[in-house]
């Protein structure tokens, strides 16, 4: 069926990048030995290093925003959600590179080296069905390059469910719907708050995130004095909120490290403040910047989960080209030559990916749709 009706978001596409940088960030730091680093670059590599989950924070909570947005538009303007024709859009776009990544991991590198990094510690029938982020919980993380599939299993995991429950209950009951997978997802964490895998990886513990996408989504697409709220914030409350949300993700370590159970309520803290940047880029008339101004990044946006899903190819590439020119662990290494060769790489293969092996899949995948994009 052709599209009917438009639905766009103009600056989301650049935020993706960003999200994406801070997990490529932190992935391409992962390897810096911090004795041969000085201390002020130590520090700096550090909190990159810790806060890169924050990227695949971000994306639960914009997953779950788009998703929902689009099902709550799309019941709207034809009386009903197509759940067969979601499901079909979503296999188009998620399975081809998935299992090219499987595929990769598990029998691919493993076949072209032996080194331990590239033999992977997981069971693939796990990452057959989704559920990978349950291996990584059962055995720890499996490999470099399969490991940033966990969260792709958690979004389809989402996308199983919820639009289901949308096509089930009635609109008025979207609130509550929503409100309580965060409670829920809060009392989860509550229970298991001892069991770091299982808070980081547990689908109960994070689908908090993508609850507050949805929530915001219903919120934003129905509640109109939300929207006029958004909409109308002055220039200095949208800079407040920002320095407030940035100085909550900058001293959390140290707030939890204080507090240990401040770790239960960090997830949808967090996800409130993702919530608002969405919201706040969407709609507000007086936004101090518009991300999708700055040149280029919205095109990088496009191609984001082709550079989520093989940006440790690019890391690896880089720390072999970095090897064979026998350049010491230093500062200059790890701050600039790794990262550099390392995004640039990644950036080859994701436009690669793009242009020669998912586009043909977006194009049938346009055949499903109902709302374009």
């Amino acid at each position: 069926m052709a599209p009917q009706r438009q639905v766009y978001f103009p600056h989301l596409d650049a935020l993706r990048f960003f999200a994406f940088l801070s997990v490529f960030l932190s992935h391409s730091f992962g390897s810096a030995n911090p004795e041969s680093l000085p201390s002020p670059i130590d520090q700096f590599v550090t909190l990159f290093r810790n806060s890169g989950h924050l990227g695949v924070n971000f994306f639960f909570v914009l997953s779950g925003f788009l998703i929902t947005y689009l099902l709550i538009e799309e019941r709207e303007f034809f009386q009903k959600i197509h759940l067969r024709e979601f499901y079909i859009r979503r296999i188009l776009r998620i399975w081809p590179l998935y299992y090219a990544i499987v595929a990769i991991g598990f029998l691919i590198l493993p076949w072209l080296s032996s080194s331990p990094e590239f033999i992977p510690h997981a069971d693939i029938r796990y990452y057959l069905v989704f559920a990978g982020n349950f291996d990584t919980i059962n055995q720890g993380l499996p490999s470099r390059i399969l490991g940033v599939l966990w969260s792709i299993a958690v979004e389809e995991q989402f996308y199983l469910f919820g639009p289901i429950l949308l096509a089930v209950f009635p609109p008025r009951y979207y609130t509550k719907i929503f409100s309580c997978i965060i409670l829920s997802s809060l009392v989860y964490r509550a229970a298991r708050q001892q069991e770091g895998l299982v808070l980081a990886f547990g689908t109960l513990s994070v689908i908090s995130d993508m609850a507050m996408g949805a929530l915001l989504a219903y919120k934003s697409h129905s509640d109109l004095r939300f929207r006029a709220g958004i909409s109308n914030l002055s220039r200095t409350r949208i800079s407040i909120l920002y320095m407030i949300g940035f100085c909550l993700v900058l001293m959390r370590h140290d707030l939890i490290g204080q507090h240990p159970f401040l770790a239960i309520p960090e997830r949808v803290v967090l996800s409130i403040f993702f919530a608002f940047v969405i919201a706040e880029q969407n709609w507000a008339q007086n936004s101090p910047l518009k991300f999708s101004k700055i040149p280029g990044l919205t095109s990088l946006g496009k191609i984001t989960y082709g550079l989520y899903c093989l940006h440790y190819l690019g890391i690896l590439c880089a720390t072999q080209v970095a090897n064979r020119l026998h350049l010491e662990n230093t500062w200059w290494r790890v701050i600039f030559f790794e990262p550099s060769v390392g995004l640039g790489v990644s950036l080859l293969l994701a436009a690669f990916s793009y242009r020669f092996y998912e586009k043909p899949f977006l194009k049938m995948k346009e055949r499903f749709g109902f709302l374009k994009r």
